[in-house]
């Protein structure tokens, strides 16, 4: 009997100190995430969470709380990357996220990353990265105001994306923007842009030997915006 209670005795022991290596385990990796040491943190988080058998019964809802904080880390990466400009790994570290209580604050982090890159492409005028950012919103589980926000951004950032182009004499590719933009009920943004766009679309066709599509540029140029300084260059060449 005193043998039987020896060894309960040393069990609980051993039990006691496995608690509190556990516990220290998890304050460790508590402190490598906030130290920037993600991966490592994430490691020791798993090696806590695969502690099992009896002398870990004083340890059960650290082990059990070890999966969630691994997960908790993932987003603290992501928004780490974010912060150092690595919008691509960001996304793709908070993507990593599976705990089903966690699912929702993963795409609201996704969505809010890809939002502010959009709005930060767009500042320093690279329209093209923008778009693509807000499409990626819009294409992925974002929650619906996120959404909702990257439907609004888009129609001034395209129309952003086709004032450079036409600055730049790319025409052929303005106009379909101005297109998009008016067709989704947008043309008050659009309709200043169209005569420098459709002017250097033509320029365009014409210096690639594609006349039959430069005179029905020209022709809606005339058209469509006849008191622009641009109609009357056109009707000069038609």
């Amino acid at each position: 009997m005193l043998l039987v209670l020896a060894a309960g005795l040393a069990l609980l022991g051993v039990a006691g100190g496995a608690a509190k290596a556990t516990a220290d385990a998890a304050t460790s990796a508590s402190r490598l995430s906030a130290q920037g040491a993600f991966a490592e943190a994430i490691d020791l988080d798993g090696a806590v969470a695969r502690r099992s058998g009896p002398i870990f019964m004083f340890a059960r809802s650290t082990v059990a709380a070890a999966p969630l904080a691994a997960q908790r880390v993932l987003l603290a990466w992501a928004a780490a990357l974010e912060r150092q400009g690595r919008i691509d790994q960001a996304v793709a570290v908070a993507a990593g996220v599976t705990d089903p209580r966690l699912l929702a604050a993963a795409a609201q982090q996704r969505g809010a990353i890809l939002l502010d890159a959009a709005r930060s492409a767009a500042a320093r005028g690279d329209y093209a990265t923008a778009i693509a950012r807000l499409a990626q919103v819009e294409s992925g589980d974002a929650p619906a105001a996120q959404m909702a926000a990257a439907a609004r951004l888009l129609p001034g950032y395209q129309v952003g994306w086709a004032a450079a182009l036409s600055a730049e004499g790319d025409g052929v590719d303005a106009v379909p923007l101005l297109d998009q933009v008016a067709q989704e009920g947008d043309g008050g943004a659009a309709l200043p842009l169209y005569p420098a766009a459709l002017w250097a679309a033509a320029q365009q066709e014409i210096s690639l030997l594609s006349y039959r599509e430069a005179v029905g540029t020209l022709d809606r140029l005339v058209a469509q915006f006849p008191d622009s300084s641009q109609a009357s260059q056109a009707q000069s060449l038609l």
